[in-house]
């Protein structure tokens, strides 16, 4: 008989703006960082969802964002609270 598995996450990344399944944005994110899903904090997500919208909205669906540019902005930083939890810092002071 197969065994199902699942993966657990808090409610809070869902109301963040985290969709199952995830777009190529997050999923390239995650590869390019080797991080999984629940590594993120929940303000992570919102920023990362956040910045997917407002790029759109600035360049009217015309161009997506990459994940290079979005790094370029911003930087995963370990959190002091939980270690291998990560959040998004400022990348520079040009962003």
């Amino acid at each position: 008989m197969p065994t199902r598995f699942g993966i657990g996450i808090y409610e809070l990344y869902l109301l963040g703006g985290l969709r199952l399944p995830l777009n190529a944005f997050a999923k390239e994110l995650l590869t390019k960082l080797g991080l999984g899903v629940c590594q993120f904090n929940p303000n992570a997500w919102r920023l990362v969802v956040a910045m997917q919208v407002l790029w759109s909205e600035l360049f009217e669906g015309d161009r997506p964002l990459t994940v290079d540019e979005f790094l370029y902005c911003y930087k995963p930083s370990e959190t002091n609270q939980s270690p291998s939890f990560y959040q998004f810092t400022a990348g520079s002071k040009d962003c």
